[in-house]
């Protein structure tokens, strides 16, 4: 779910999201658009104990770059995105607006009855 937040769940990511890359094997930290969002063919095996489970509802998050993006993702991966349109306008306007409630020493004024 958006709600203001800039980390969403792999799972709600959609295609022209831009996602925060900041791999030190993959260059430059920056901010990449996602192009294609699939379901990751392979499968992985996690053993605990005896008990080897497959896991199969993995994702992948392919960016504009080469090499960027999440690749056997859980869909429940937290994921930085950058926060544009809409959304950052009723953002920055609620952050003025308690910017503006507080006093001058920075600290939140008392209601007035």
């Amino acid at each position: 779910m958006r709600g203001g937040r800039v980390d969403d769940c792999g799972a709600d990511l959609a295609v022209g999201d831009e996602v925060w890359s900041d791999n030190p094997f993959m260059g430059k930290p920056g901010w990449f658009a996602v192009t294609h969002i699939e379901p990751c063919k392979e499968t992985a095996s996690v053993t605990t104990g005896n008990v080897t489970t497959t896991i199969t509802d993995r994702i992948n998050v392919n960016c504009a770059e080469a090499g960027r993006g999440m690749y056997g993702a859980s869909p429940d991966t937290m994921v930085r995105v950058r926060v544009t349109g809409a959304l950052a306008d009723e953002t920055l306007a609620k952050a003025l607006a308690y910017q503006a409630s507080l006093t001058a020493s920075g600290t939140v004024s008392k209601r007035k009855k």
